[in-house]
């Protein structure tokens, strides 16, 4: 028997209250994906994913499919949010994050004051010789010091690329014992690149033959890389290529490749805060901007436009959802056939009352039964400085 919830029984359903057995069902299907993307909320379509922190790091990039952030968690504090292409600075807890956009790519600017993450710096590129030596070839030349732009420290490693690469290999004094970083060790590197590469390719190792690989066309946040200011770039070990056999107690060996589409002739290229670290997994939770499953189970954006589509609205096990999107879809064809009918389903899809006046329905009735558990802000024009007093373990509502 099949269930009262399937596609085709909710466009049975919708026919019979709408009273107009001449719908078609390609008609209801584009109204009903019409609908559920302008529904306000999608408890049904919570997904979660996970955000690999790095402190002091704080560009983060989001699932391709993210239509609304809920929350993010971790083992030391509940860290919220409040989604705005502006920034906004929460009052409560202190952790903060924002959901940003920046020409058209959203990403997540994250803080968290009592982190988990294990960060080794590699170098700060403060000094050439400090941490351990700089060689530069392959178009890449003229290392030095800046010390007026800079991320961090006293300073920025500064270099000149001439021709449609170069490559830079630094070879560190003391080796880093990343035994304990986990098959997600990340590295982390502010870089000004005055001229976009095509890629970079980062590697991370014991030496030119014992040596972890990842190539990057983006930055960490997901964006294209910015000739405007500096980049917040990530080498991930799960997303590399093992080249002989890494030692992991023992990672001297550090190298980042440029690949240029056309000759460059530049010399403000810099480094600044290289660093490795086994980094705090916070679990990311969402709302999908997807709608529908396939019949193999695959998520997707709109339920397939055709009568024969095998595909489920994702909403099709709440029942409380089912009937708001009757409602919902019998306003919207009434509204202009049968417009005091239309106007009773409108007034059952924002707020469905019994008797008693008491809420048994609609898009009231879902916010209250399934909130979106919404931070409380204020507007401010920056993040908040964090509190590094905060005792580690603190738990934070």
């Amino acid at each position: 028997m099949s269930k009262p919830t399937t596609l085709d029984n909710i466009f049975e359903r919708y026919k019979k209250e709408a009273g107009d057995s001449r719908i078609s069902k390609l008609q209801f299907i584009k109204d009903l994906n019409d609908l559920l993307f302008e529904l306000p909320i999608t408890k049904p379509a919570e997904q979660e994913s996970k955000i690999y922190y790095i402190d002091e790091f704080y560009e983060y990039a989001i699932p391709s499919d993210m239509r609304e952030s809920i929350a993010l968690y971790s083992d030391q504090v509940k860290i919220i949010r409040y989604v705005s292409n502006l920034r906004f600075r929460l009052e409560s807890p202190v952790a903060a994050y924002t959901d940003r956009v920046d020409a058209g790519q959203r990403f997540l600017n994250i803080r968290h004051p009592s982190t988990n993450s294990d960060v080794t710096s590699v170098t700060e590129c403060d000094s050439l010789t400090a941490d351990g030596a700089w060689v530069l070839s392959g178009g890449a030349s003229g290392a030095s010091i800046d010390t007026n732009t800079k991320k961090s420290g006293s300073g920025s490693l500064k270099f000149t690329i001439n021709g449609t690469g170069g490559v830079l290999t630094f070879t560190r004094t003391n080796a880093i014992d990343a035994s304990a970083f986990t098959e997600k060790m990340r590295e982390r590197l502010f870089a000004w690149l005055p001229v976009a590469p095509l890629s970079m390719e980062i590697r991370a190792g014991n030496d030119s033959s014992n040596y972890f690989s990842h190539t990057i066309t983006t930055q960490a946040n997901g964006k294209i890389f910015t000739t405007e200011d500096k980049n917040e770039l990530e080498f991930a070990e799960e997303s590399a290529v093992e080249t002989g056999t890494v030692d992991k107690k023992n990672i001297y060996w550090f190298q980042f490749r440029f690949t240029f589409g056309a000759i460059v002739s530049n010399a403000n290229f810099r480094f600044d805060k290289i660093s490795l670290a086994k980094p705090e997994i916070l679990d990311f939770e969402y709302y999908t901007n997807n709608v529908a499953i396939t019949e193999s189970g695959a998520l997707q954006d709109k339920i397939t436009e055709n009568d024969s589509t095998t595909d489920e609205p994702i909403i099709k096990e709440y029942s409380d959802y089912i009937n708001t999107i009757i409602d919902g879809l019998c306003a919207s064809h009434l509204k202009n056939k049968a417009p005091a009918r239309a106007e009773r389903y409108r007034k059952d899809y924002i707020s469905k009352r019994d008797g008693n006046k008491n809420i048994i329905g609609g898009i009231e009735f879902l916010l209250k039964r399934y909130p979106s558990r919404r931070a409380s802000y204020q507007r401010k024009t920056s993040l908040p400085a964090l509190n590094r007093q905060i005792a580690r373990g603190s738990k934070f509502v």
